[in-house]
């Protein structure tokens, strides 16, 4: 790969006053590339509609952003990863999960994008191939399956091609992006009858306009070209040694094998630095970096190992637990570290005492970190470092489990049949006690204190050290079932079928919000409040209740949210952290100039 040119002298911002310039920079650049004549230039018909379209995009720019860029940030698995390309401070990967990004000098991970959030709707940035960074114009260029994106770093903001332009694309492929002085060049594959042609287009990064196509005998030998490798790279390595011991690493091919797991994977792109490190791609496993001084290769695997987030709960050091559930090859535990941004793993089939890779519910409480799963109640002892699961020969009513609470030093287990008892530290396991209760199909539970509230198909109980269960009647509430619960020092919400129930702790008044008119028809799937608002995770998006004003506001998949299905919310001040079948997703909600309802 060619080195890069000396930009220190370039500008780092470009505005819109270029797009007057438009007329002088079309011929110049057509002059430098050698264009034909606009007329009998080929492909015309793509050509001319990407023109439409980007310069159209130009005007976006006095869109006001309803979010910053880092507002809404998803953390998926970004294991799958096929490109990478250098910028100025920050180092770029395409993966299939999104954007994932380092510091290029320090190293340390940064914010991925998995959708770029700024316009008035979110553009997803998912199933990436190709990326590009264009020095000259401080731009980044992104090719996915689905048609090709752009960043600009002056404004901070995401572009794409709409679906117009996106129909007269669907029988081109792009194969590559180049970089070429002043202009991007893309690479088409165009699927003929008489089989694939290769057409190359000129788009012109400062105004955004596609300046027409070159013959392939007619492109320039400087460009920079970054590929979408197909096949895997066969390339010899230095001897670089791996920080894992678990893994082998095969410097005539560059292959890592798990010799344990007898899997292994080759390298489908490479890339040097001049800061000494040396990017190695490995789809399905992740991102080597090496260290050329000290010649060590370390695997990072960017995201959570399972896409399909349903456990979220915060760990020691202001990390956070993240449970996965989706294929037993992509499921499991993890422990995110948020201020270095870094993920470690903890992975069913290499770690013993672990016999579950899907998690429900998370809970860190005296020392100890409890898991919901379907194989039983999995715990983690971090200062011995060992795990262990509970199953139903340890005295659990059923293996599937799917909340967790605790009051008293008593761990409550709710479970598909019924709900257990566990003493925090002695460790024995008793079961409710109540008929009723021991035959509950749990949904969620809640504490305050040395109070308990469980839900489930049955509907509400609740537990006291002194009156035990009883069941808890009210408005409409008594028998019915009930899906999430979330409680404040003066308020308990309950989220059913038919909406969400609110409960006055001190004046024993209920109130009804029926889902149909507040939820868009959703269910509400898990619940989190503060004294002032009420956040729900349905399966229609993410909705938020101000109690004090009694107002509504809806947040979708247009403002940033990855996927339409809430499944799990944790606040932590002006933070909120929602688990969907898309990963991981960090909303600061609490900005000044956020929404005003």
């Amino acid at each position: 790969m060619p080195s890069r040119p000396d930009v220190s002298g370039w500008p780092a911002t470009y505005g819109k006053g270029l797009v007057r310039q438009a007329p002088d920079r079309l011929n110049k650049v057509k002059n430098l590339l050698h264009f034909p004549h606009p007329t009998t230039w080929a492909g015309s018909c793509v050509a001319i509609s990407l023109a439409s379209l980007l310069f159209n995009l130009s005007g976006d720019l006095q869109a006001q952003p309803r979010y910053r860029q880092n507002d809404v940030v998803t953390f998926t698995d970004c294991r799958s990863v096929w490109s990478v390309d250098i910028g100025r401070r920050e180092v770029y990967f395409a993966t299939e999960g999104g954007v994932w990004r380092i510091e290029r000098f320090t190293g340390e991970p940064l914010d991925p994008w998995f959708t770029g959030v700024g316009l008035e709707k979110a553009i997803r940035l998912t199933a990436g191939r190709i990326i590009l960074w264009h020095d000259r114009s401080n731009t980044l260029w992104l090719a996915a399956k689905d048609g090709l994106y752009y960043y600009r770093q002056d404004v901070e903001r995401w572009y794409q091609l709409d679906d117009r332009t996106r129909e007269e694309l669907k029988g081109a492929r792009i194969d590559a992006l180049g970089e070429s002085g002043d202009s991007v060049l893309v690479e088409l594959k165009l699927r003929e009858l008489q089989g694939d042609s290769t057409q190359i287009l000129a788009v012109d990064p400062f105004i955004f306009r596609v300046l027409g196509t070159i013959p392939p005998d007619k492109v320039p030998e400087q460009v920079r070209w970054v590929r979408f490798s197909r096949h895997p790279l066969k390339r010899e390595l230095p001897r670089y040694r791996l920080t894992d011991p678990s893994l082998h690493f095969d410097r005539m091919q560059g292959v890592i094998t798990d010799l344990e797991l007898d899997k292994f994977w080759p390298v489908a792109e490479s890339l040097d630095d001049e800061a000494d490190l040396h990017y190695i791609l490995y789809p399905g496993l992740g991102i080597g970096v090496a260290d050329a001084i000290h010649m060590r290769l370390e695997i990072l695997q960017p995201g959570p190992a399972g896409r399909d987030v349903k456990a979220i709960g915060p760990g020691p050091g202001g990390r956070l637990w993240v449970g996965g559930e989706d294929d037993p090859d992509k499921g499991g535990f993890n422990l995110f570290d948020r201020a270095g941004g870094r993920w470690e793993r903890f992975d069913a089939d290499v770690i013993v005492g672990i016999d579950s890779h899907r998690a429900r519910d998370v809970l860190t409480i005296g020392g100890l970190v409890f898991f919901a799963t379907d194989a039983g109640l999995v715990y983690f002892k971090p200062k011995d470092a060992g795990w262990f699961t509970l199953d139903r020969f340890d005295g659990l009513a059923g293996p599937n489990i799917r909340a967790l609470t605790a009051a008293e030093d008593i761990l409550f287990l709710g479970g598909d049949m019924g709900v257990n008892l566990r003493e925090l530290q002695a460790g024995s396991i008793w079961s409710a006690g109540d008929r009723r209760v021991d035959e509950l199909r749990t949904s969620d539970c809640v504490s305050d204190g040395d109070t308990v509230w469980i839900a489930g198909l049955q509907g509400v109980f609740r537990w006291t050290p002194e009156g035990g269960w009883e069941p808890f009647a009210g408005k409409g509430i008594s028998g019915e079932p009930a899906r999430s619960l979330a409680i404040t020092r003066t308020r308990l919400w309950i989220g059913g079928r038919h909406g969400i129930r609110e409960f006055d702790r001190r004046s024993g008044e209920w109130a009804e919000h029926p889902g149909r008119v507040f939820l868009r028809g959703g269910m509400p799937l898990s619940l989190a409040s503060n004294d002032s608002l009420l956040w729900v995770g349905s399966d229609r998006g993410l909705f938020c209740f101000n109690r004090l004003r009694g107002s509504w506001l809806e947040y979708g998949t247009g403002q940033g949210l990855p996927h339409p299905r809430i499944q799990r919310l944790i606040l932590e001040a002006d933070t909120l952290w929602i688990g969907s079948p898309a990963g991981l997703t960090r909303f600061i909600w609490n900005r000044p100039e956020r929404d005003v309802f």
